[in-house]
């Protein structure tokens, strides 16, 4: 079908409704979207975002300057999408009157309308059987029928080495890499999915401190500002010293632009994977209601659920001679402090740890996520977003890893007010 009326667009999303809730769909929330997305874009005629690179970016969650050559995410997707598809037609018993594909080589559904009106039967069986022409009889003698199906099993070998052998041979690793990334991104959260609950998203708010009403107005009035815009005459610190009770403290009310940052970057993922998410200030959060979901705290300093929750595991946030800095409490107790960091936040580099704990003093599966400062926060989260940045630090770990509590200490530089791609400098499973 190049183009359908409405009573068949309910009928195409009828069938893609009854495919994603299928035994073949159920278990991938990656090829449900994938599915719900071509569809959909589909039926919509926005056959412009049916590309590899847009895909990639809407569904998976790629930078739009990805590279499709290296990341073959997409194609690894869509071929499991077909197969789970043919599954599906083989073995669910097929009631719709459409029928969904996706030809191979495009990513461009295509949907075949179903006659399901079945031709009248005639009264009298004899007379149908009258009624069809003569069938000629094909049965060869037997050595020629001999022939042929050595003919047919040798063409067919032929045809299979032939395939092997021009396959493009750097395709396969890469297709099987992603794939293996994807699915170690899928074993890491598997606990949080698999709960009944919504995720928790626990975000620290930093203290912060503004003037009152009344000494913003004085201040402008003595610059010669209008009243109308009093409010927002920015009053500078070398006009002298402020009086203590012009400066009012203002409380969970902010977030870090780090810590928001890997939120939406968590936000995005929990959205892949088809999981609701619930956000929530650390100091409005209670411990019973962490103990109640699986929980990512975001935020070191700044969230108290965080500092409580870490402070007898290998690495902690700690603070010596108002330096921040992470400390190792066993081995060799290291310590990775940030001597550079000005009051404003800037950094040319930041220290983060991420802790996954399935087996956690609450009872319920919980990933702790936080740099020094907010730049080691955001490297956090490309560390437990993107699939070939933990699927590198999983592959070392020990194989019954998803049973068992891990940290990580991250690094990374700043370039241009932004984190680089962390890399891990200590870890610990136990």
């Amino acid at each position: 079908m190049t183009a359908a009326t409405e009573q068949q667009r309910t009928k195409i999303k009828a069938e893609m409704g009854r495919i994603l809730e299928s035994s073949a769909f159920r278990s991938s929330p990656r090829c449900r979207q994938f599915l719900q997305f071509v569809v959909e874009n589909a039926l919509e005629g926005r056959h412009e975002s049916l590309k590899e690179r847009i895909i990639g970016v809407e569904v998976f969650g790629r930078k739009p300057s990805y590279l499709t050559e290296a990341d073959s995410v997409v194609r690894v997707r869509a071929t499991e999408v077909r197969k789970r598809l043919s599954q599906y037609y083989a073995v669910e018993p097929h009631t719709g009157e459409c029928r969904i594909e996706i030809p191979s080589g495009s990513y461009v559904p295509q949907f075949r309308m179903v006659d399901t009106t079945a031709p009248a039967e005639p009264a009298d069986p004899a007379q149908a059987l009258a009624d069809q022409p003569p069938q000629p009889l094909l049965h060869p003698p037997p050595r020629v029928a001999g022939w042929l199906a050595a003919v047919v099993l040798l063409t067919g070998v032929v045809t299979i080495l032939l395939f092997a052998a021009f396959r493009s041979p750097e395709k396969r690793p890469v297709e099987a890499a992603a794939d293996h990334d994807e699915k170690q991104l899928e074993r890491f959260w598997g606990p949080a999915i698999a709960d009944s609950k919504s995720v928790l998203i626990c975000i620290g708010s930093p203290m912060t401190y503004t003037y009152t009403h009344a000494w913003h107005k004085e201040d402008a009035k003595q610059s010669g500002i209008d009243p109308g815009v009093a409010l927002a005459w920015k009053i500078e610190p070398q006009k002298g010293q402020t009086p203590g009770g012009a400066i009012v403290t203002v409380k969970n009310q902010y977030v870090g632009a780090g810590d928001a940052n890997l939120a939406v970057l968590l936000s995005a993922l929990f959205s892949r994977f088809g999981k609701a998410t619930e956000f929530r200030l650390s100091d409005e959060t209670s411990y019973g209601e962490i103990s109640d979901a699986p929980t990512v705290l975001i935020g070191g300093f700044s969230n108290r659920w965080t500092i409580s929750s870490t402070n007898k595991l290998p690495f902690v946030f700690a603070e010596h001679n108002s330096i921040r800095e992470i400390d190792e409490q066993e081995g060799q107790h290291r310590r990775w402090a940030l001597p550079q960091l000005h009051s404003d936040g800037k950094t040319n580099e930041d220290f983060a740890i991420v802790s996954r704990l399935p087996d956690s003093e609450t009872g319920k599966f919980l990933i702790i996520a936080a740099g020094i400062s907010g730049f080691g926060s955001r490297a956090a989260g490309y560390f437990l977003t993107r699939p070939e940045l933990l699927a590198k630090a999983l592959d070392q770990a020990p194989a019954d890893w998803p049973k068992k509590n891990m940290q990580f200490v991250l690094k990374t530089k700043i370039v241009d007010d932004a984190p680089t791609a962390p890399e891990i400098i200590a870890w610990k499973v136990w």
